[in-house]
C-alpha cells in the first residue's frame, strides 16, 4: 500500500539520521532473518544482550540496590488460522491457547508469552519471555523466569505478580529463589459471577479490593 511504504520509508529516513552504519535494512529484512532462529536461539540472543545493559548500568552506577521485578502473561494478537482438534473437538494445539472473556462466550485463540522486566525506573528492562505451552502451571513459569532473572541480577528483593498468578506454586517459586512476594488476589467464581450480573443490569460500580 503507498501509505505503509511511504510510513516504512520515514522510519528508514529516521534510523539513517541517528544510527552510525552506513546502511539501514528495511524492518522486514530484520523479520525474515528473526524467522530463521527459534525460540530457544532467540532466549539466548536477548540474554547475550541483557547481559551487557546490566554490565553498562552497574559500571555508571545505575541497577544497583534492591531490585524489583513483574511477572506477567500476555497475548498476542488473535490466531486466526486453522486449530488442529482432537477426535472430541478440543484444541489438540500445545501452544495456540484458548481465552474465554466474561463478556463474550466465543473462544479466541492465541499465542501467549510470560515476561520478566525489572520495575520501577525510567526505563523497564525486559530480562526474559517465555512462551507458554498447554500444561504449564504458573509456578513453572515463575520458576523458569526467575532462574534467569536472579542469575542475570542477583540483589532482586521482590517480586510482583498480578492475579493470575495467585497460586500456592508461584508464590513457592519464589519462596525458592528467596525473594518476597506480592500478588493481586484474583477474584473468584462469585465475584465474578456478582460483576456479570450488575453489569447486565447497567449498574454502575466502582469495585475496591
Amino acid at each position: 500500500h503507498p501509505d505503509a511504504v511511504l510510513r516504512s520509508t520515514r522510519h528508514i529516513g529516521n534510523m539513517l539520521a541517528t544510527s552510525d552504519h552506513d546502511r539501514v535494512q528495511y524492518p522486514s529484512t530484520h523479520r525474515r532473518e528473526l524467522k530463521k532462529f527459534d525460540t530457544d536461539e532467540i532466549r539466548d540472543l536477548h540474554r547475550s544482550v541483557t547481559e551487557e545493559l546490566i554490565q553498562e548500568a552497574r559500571s555508571n552506577g545505575e541497577l544497583v540496590g534492591s531490585i524489583k521485578v513483574a511477572i506477567d502473561q500476555t497475548k498476542g494478537h488473535p490466531w486466526t488460522g486453522e486449530i488442529d482438534r482432537n477426535p472430541d473437538g478440543s484444541n489438540a494445539e500445545e501452544w495456540i491457547l484458548g481465552y474465554s472473556n466474561d463478556n463474550d462466550t466465543r473462544t479466541q485463540y492465541y499465542f501467549q508469552w510470560a515476561t520478566i522486566q525489572v520495575v520501577g525506573l525510567d526505563i523497564p528492562l525486559v530480562l526474559d519471555a517465555v512462551p507458554v505451552k498447554r500444561g504449564m502451571t504458573k509456578g513453572d513459569i515463575v520458576d523458569e523466569l526467575l532462574d534467569t532473572a536472579t542469575d542475570l541480577l542477583d540483589d532482586i528483593e521482590l517480586v510482583m505478580m498480578d492475579g493470575g498468578f495467585d497460586s500456592g506454586a508461584a508464590k513457592n517459586a519464589a519462596e525458592k529463589h528467596e525473594t518476597y512476594y506480592i500478588n493481586r488476589k484474583s477474584r473468584d467464581a462469585t465475584d465474578k459471577q456478582r460483576m456479570r450480573e450488575m453489569w447486565s443490569d447497567g449498574e454502575i460500580v466502582r469495585i475496591v479490593e
